[in-house]
């Protein structure tokens, strides 16, 4: 089964990047994006098809249901054509939005209580359920969208999101590691390794990917949080996905104050902070993940142990908050970490 879906995946990498060469699905340099060379988009692309080839040739359990998995398809169809012609973020945020509603409403997607989060017994959301679903569905895609800036962050970002649920959930651990091999392979091609000086075998997921990923782990994290049937606690979630959540919400918080637009891109995410502090592309992914890791680690240890779900929340917001004010006074560690160099 492995063997199978890393063998998939290397041959679906090299053909769809070939592809993507011919019809123009490639990413190209600009103001925004230092990258050397057209560089194929079509790594989400060649996921979808090994983990489909993978799990209708091995039979293995699919978590969702038709509903989300179609909707899944439809958020992936609809990345890759923004990544071919780029698409508004008006444009994006309506069909996310439509998605996550749909998700709701027809695939039965709900977020019904988060836990003893305030340490007076479970929070059940009520009515607030279903605004609250639609609202983590739009938040986690574009948080894992947008968190995408350097080669490998987001494939072993979800690597992490795999490995801590192939931890806390065995009845899926098979598909769970058909996805991080998969990931593996793909982030082989990602960082150029199988590159040489006369052939760039350099893929990016695209947003076509990073949409769907960032959909099916959000999905997934509701559905094994939520009742009937629960794997792991809900503030275990936000340990898990620690690293593009905060990231997402302080770059939102930051652009507000700046009275920026919310969804323009722009450089100033954690891997961009650590470049400019110095920090090469590898060594700031090296940093992060190792971060992202240790999160993963304190959420499953808290589920290992049954630490308190308030303490745990208590805990996650006291290190958002350190996250929110390093992002927003990042140039003050970025000036403090120049000068320590310079001192050296």
């Amino acid at each position: 089964m492995i063997v199978f879906a890393v063998v998939s995946a290397v041959v679906s990498l090299l053909l769809l990047s070939r592809l993507a060469t011919l019809v123009g699905l490639v990413d190209i340099p600009n103001t925004r994006k230092s990258h050397i060379g057209h560089i194929p988009v079509v790594g989400g692309l060649a996921l979808v098809v090994s983990l489909c080839a993978t799990t209708v040739v091995f039979d293995l359990n699919w978590p969702f249901n038709p509903v989300l998995s179609l909707l899944g398809l439809v958020l992936f169809t609809f990345g890759l054509v923004d990544d071919k012609v780029g698409l508004t973020p008006k444009l994006r945020i309506l069909v996310q939005l439509s998605v996550a509603l749909l998700s709701v409403f027809v695939g039965d997607l709900h977020l019904y209580y988060f836990g003893d989060i305030f340490g007076y017994g479970d929070f059940y959301l009520g009515f607030w359920g279903e605004f609250l679903t639609v609202l983590a569905i739009v938040t986690a895609v574009n948080a894992f969208n947008m968190i995408d800036g350097i080669d490998g962050l987001l494939a072993l970002l979800l690597v992490n999101v795999f490995a801590a649920m192939a931890l806390a959930d065995p009845g899926l651990t098979p598909l769970y590691l058909v996805f991080i091999c998969s990931l593996l392979v793909f982030l082989v091609f990602n960082l150029g390794l199988f590159s040489t000086k006369n052939t760039n075998r350099k893929v990016f997921m695209g947003d076509a990917g990073s949409m769907m990923f960032g959909y099916l782990v959000v999905c997934l994290l509701i559905d094994k949080s939520q009742h009937p049937g629960i794997v792991i606690r809900p503030v275990t979630v936000l340990w898990i996905i620690a690293i593009p959540l905060m990231d997402l919400v302080a770059i939102v918080i930051r652009r507000n104050r700046k009275k920026q637009p919310v969804m323009k891109a722009d450089r100033d995410h954690l891997h961009h902070i650590f470049m400019r502090m110095g920090f090469s592309e590898r060594s700031a992914l090296l940093v992060i993940i190792s971060i992202a890791a240790l999160f993963c680690a304190i959420g499953l240890a808290s589920e290992h142990y049954q630490i308190n779900e308030s303490i745990m929340f208590t805990a996650f917001l006291a290190v958002f908050s350190v996250y929110l004010y390093f992002i927003l006074h990042a140039w003050r560690f970025i000036r403090l970490f120049n000068v320590l160099k310079r001192r050296r």
